[in-house]
């Protein structure tokens, strides 16, 4: 292995920024070894380091292995994925070691997570004020719900609880009701009866 071999990175660049939706997207960047020189080169060790070291990987299909040699001008891919779980900015460093004068040779790398889009219900009143109601009698009162989130919203289940529960019902029946078999859309209204 000659003395004079050098590795770089290509494109030439020692920060590479990643952003993807936290637990729902995984973004991906390939950064190429060439060995640039006239001597040959052993890759010693590719490794993953820093606080937000465990949302980055390297992927089974880089190309760049530890223990792989590079003949002159020989090139290799690593394959950098980042699959965050939660929203905010995470921060590691891809450290390549070689067998080269320069050795080891790094990139920083800088993640950004969104949060996952989700449906946000708000409802027109806190509180349902119904008649005076005699006996055997009924009252109605209506409940609008709206989806101020940035996903749509699905219904599981329209249930009422509390003491008194089984003088009350819910009805899904008149137009424009909510239903558990209809999303609500964003920026969507429905009614419950």
């Amino acid at each position: 292995l000659g003395g004079n071999a050098k590795l770089a990175l290509r494109p030439s660049l020692t920060d590479l920024s990643l952003s993807a939706v936290a637990s729902t997207t995984t973004a991906t960047a390939t950064v190429a070894l060439t060995n640039q020189s006239a001597a040959a080169l052993t890759l010693n060790s590719l490794a993953l380091g820093g606080a937000g070291a465990t949302v980055f990987s390297i992927d089974p299909s880089s190309t760049c292995t530890a223990a792989l040699a590079r003949a002159p001008g020989a090139s290799c891919l690593v394959v950098l994925r980042y699959s965050p779980t939660q929203e905010g900015s995470q921060d590691a460093t891809l450290t390549v070691t070689h067998s080269a004068q320069g050795s080891p040779v790094s990139v920083s790398l800088h993640g950004t997570a969104t949060p996952k889009p989700q449906g946000r219900l708000e409802v027109d009143a806190a509180v349902l004020v119904f008649d005076d109601t005699q006996l055997a009698a009924s009252s109605s009162r209506t409940l609008l719900l709206h989806n101020a989130g940035d996903q749509v919203l699905a219904f599981s289940a329209f249930a009422l609880g509390g003491g008194a529960a089984a003088d009350y019902s819910v009805s899904t029946a008149a137009a424009g009701s909510c239903s558990l078999s209809v999303p609500l859309a964003i920026n969507g209204d429905c009614v419950l009866t």
